[in-house]
């Protein structure tokens, strides 16, 4: 059974997850399904070349973390804009992930999880995990009981961060055999 706090802090991921948007570089032929290329076809010039050229054009436009899994999945390229957003959607996947992860570990009745998507959404973050390792920050402290005095203004005043770049960096962990080893005997 999870606290109203946790369920709070899991709906406010859900909802970065799908609702918050990311300007994202894509190529202009992946922005199209394959519904609209049949129902529309594709423009051609005649010359192939160029209209290879007009299909691998990069555009941007702004995804949501769920859209991105989607391109993830389908194995289509795509590149953020703003790199420092990397470490924003790393986090949210990452406890997105966490909180799956312990609710599979400590529940009865798994048989409706999004295995699939969760093995998606840990790639995706080992994908991502690079970059936006670059913009990680970490506190030599270990404990969590001092991070939390220091976050919220009752440290010692001098919580040392440290930029990631550091030895000490958390490395990404899979919990993609946690999660295929949850369902063994289910149906995804």
């Amino acid at each position: 059974m999870y606290s109203t706090q946790q369920d709070q802090e899991h709906q406010r991921i859900l909802a970065i997850i799908f609702d918050r948007k990311y300007e994202v570089r894509i190529k202009k032929i992946d922005n199209m399904s394959v519904e609209e290329i049949e129902f529309y076809g594709m423009y051609s010039t005649g010359d192939k070349e160029y209209d290879d050229h007009l299909n691998n054009e990069i555009i941007t436009r702004w995804m949501s973390i769920n859209e991105m899994v989607e391109y993830y999945k389908r194995g289509k390229p795509f590149s953020i804009v703003d790199p420092k957003n990397t470490e924003e959607i790393y986090d949210v996947v990452h406890q997105y992930l966490l909180h799956w992860k312990n609710k599979l570990q400590n529940s009865l009745n798994i048989g409706n999880a999004p295995i699939d998507d969760l093995i998606a959404l840990d790639g995706m973050a080992s994908a991502l995990h690079g970059y936006a390792c670059q913009y990680m920050k970490i506190q030599k402290t270990q404990s969590p009981l001092l991070n939390y005095f220091d976050s919220v203004g009752l440290g010692r005043g001098n919580s040392d961060v440290v930029a990631s770049q550091q030895e000490g960096v958390k490395r990404h962990e899979s919990l993609a055999e946690i999660f295929s080893e949850a369902v063994m005997g289910y149906r995804r």
